[in-house]
């Protein structure tokens, strides 16, 4: 399994959960959401592909980049993109088997919640990958590490935007 850092990790679950608690707070007024957004899921926008757990642009490029043939890279990507639900339920399976306590009724267990969504985000992207004919553990690990990568860009690019138009706005 890839090790990317503990800080990198949680950087990207953080921005999930804040994600996840933002969607349910502002899913009663569909309004919120811009008509330029990212089809895969609610809620996200271009400058938000963090929200997502593989944003199809991140996927398309981490697998062109590994010269994959363009019919397996949007099979993959579609694969991908239905695993959603699974990633989030196995993760909580996971840590509904802890002995002590499920580590996602208890946030500071966070380093705990890293390990599990990294676990499960890299077990599924190998899996499709696998069942796509791609075995080359090398592939496999660097387009992943890449698609997080892309991820922290991302959100790094966002948190940037946001502030810019906070400080604009105030001025």
């Amino acid at each position: 399994m890839v090790k990317m850092s503990r800080f990198v990790f949680c950087a990207l679950l953080t921005i999930a959960f804040q994600w996840f608690v933002i969607s349910v707070a502002n899913a009663s007024n569909p309004n919120d959401v811009p008509t330029k957004d990212v089809q895969t899921k609610p809620g996200a926008t271009a400058g938000e592909l963090y929200k997502i757990d593989f944003p199809p642009p991140f996927v398309n490029a981490a697998l062109i980049k590994a010269k994959i043939p363009q019919e397996k890279v949007d099979k993959i990507n579609s694969t991908l993109q239905a695993k959603h639900d699974y990633i989030h339920q196995k993760a909580k399976e996971i840590g509904a088997k802890h002995v002590v306590r499920n580590p996602f009724d208890y946030p500071p267990m966070e380093d705990e919640i890293v390990e599990i969504f990294q676990k499960v985000t890299f077990d599924v992207y190998s899996d499709v990958m696998k069942s796509n004919g791609i075995n080359d553990k090398k592939i496999i690990e660097d387009s992943y590490e890449y698609i997080q990568q892309q991820k922290i860009k991302n959100y790094v690019e966002h948190q940037h935007t946001d502030a810019t138009k906070g400080y604009n706005q105030g001025h």
